[in-house]
């Protein structure tokens, strides 16, 4: 008996540490993911800023 309840305490533990695990791998990604919008949000910002600029030294 005492060999079943620890069995049972230990695959509840795993069952713990994996869905830490999860949790923490979908909060990295999640990370990840606002910084890639936050990119894309300043590349959109900037786009077509230094176009003129940039003719100009052409030109010149």
């Amino acid at each position: 008996m005492s060999f079943q309840s620890g069995c049972h305490e230990h695959i509840s533990s795993l069952i713990a540490n994996n869905h830490k695990k999860k949790e923490r791998k979908e909060k990295k990604k999640k990370k990840k993911r606002e910084k890639r919008r936050k990119r894309k949000k300043t590349e959109k910002k900037w786009e077509g800023k230094f176009d003129h600029e940039v003719t100009f030294q052409i030109w010149s």
